[in-house]
């Protein structure tokens, strides 16, 4: 939704002067925002914007502590060299896990036919999404 005008007070210069709308979207699902975070700058034709240095988000605790598990999780991996575990954590997060016959973990979103993991909240799998597939003739 870039370029969107309205007259106001540019965040930039100060001035008083018709407004156009910058949006800096984020792939973070927050509570301030639906469905993702971003921030908006609005600023005079005369000004360029920048991203703002910093960004006030609103998070569920539980979201935020399960980002930092994560996070760490995911920094202990690298170290020990297992980066191939850290894709296997997020097809898990995502809610699309499956299982093959084979026994291997995958995103059913490219392997339908997979087995969907059941939620496990001791594990940290959340309940399985539904795929949306059409089946053409």
């Amino acid at each position: 939704m870039n370029g969107d005008i309205e007259h106001g007070i540019c965040q930039i210069c100060h001035n008083e002067a018709d407004l156009t709308r910058k949006y800096y979207r984020y792939d973070i699902k927050c509570e301030c925002h639906s469905p993702y975070h971003f921030e908006l700058v609005r600023h005079c034709k005369k000004c360029i914007p920048k991203e703002p240095e910093i960004t006030k988000i609103i998070v569920k605790t539980n979201i935020l502590k399960k980002f930092i598990m994560d996070k760490k999780t995911g920094e202990k991996l690298i170290k020990a060299g297992r980066e191939d575990l850290i894709k296997l954590l997020e097809i898990r997060n995502s809610g699309y896990a499956g299982i093959l016959s084979t026994g291997e973990i995958v995103d059913r979103r490219t392997f339908p036919e997979a087995i969907p993991m059941q939620k496990n909240k001791s594990l940290g799998i959340p309940e399985p999404k539904n795929l949306i597939c059409s089946l053409i003739n």
